[in-house]
Formats: structure tokens, C-alpha cells, sequence
């Protein structure tokens, strides 16, 4: 697969790699807490937030195969 095009400003393949590249640091961030949390209602409230961190880099995720993918068939 060729080398995402990241060469212009502001283009949908931009955004939709920094909102995943974002989601992703995000998502990590609330799985060192999660792993970090130690009582019982800190430790479920921090998998919580891990799972909702997780969604959000699905979607962002699935945003940029599309990105990617549309611009590849062009």
C-alpha cells in the first residue's frame, strides 16, 4: 500500500489521520489508568472511560480506511 499523501494542508486524508492519531494517544492514555486504578469503583469508572477512549479510535479509525480508500481509487 503507498504511503498515506499528507503533503496538503487541511485535506481530508490530514484530518482523518490526526483525529485516528489523536483517538489512538487518547485511547492509551485510558488504558494506563485503567491498568493504573486501584479501588474497585476507580478501577470500573477508568474501564469505562477505556472503553468509550476505544470507540472513538474504531470510528476514527474506520474514517481514515475510508479517507485512504477513496483517495486510492481516485
Amino acid at each position: 500500500m503507498p504511503p498515506l499523501d499528507l503533503s496538503l494542508p487541511h485535506s481530508a486524508t490530514e484530518h482523518a489521520y490526526r483525529t485516528w492519531s489523536s483517538a489512538q494517544r487518547d485511547c492509551g492514555e485510558h488504558l494506563r489508568m485503567w491498568r493504573e486504578a486501584g479501588a474497585s469503583s476507580a478501577r470500573t469508572e477508568a474501564f469505562l472511560s477505556y472503553r468509550l477512549a476505544l470507540a472513538r479510535e474504531e470510528q476514527a479509525a474506520g474514517e481514515l480506511e475510508r479517507v485512504v480508500s477513496r483517495r486510492l481509487a481516485a
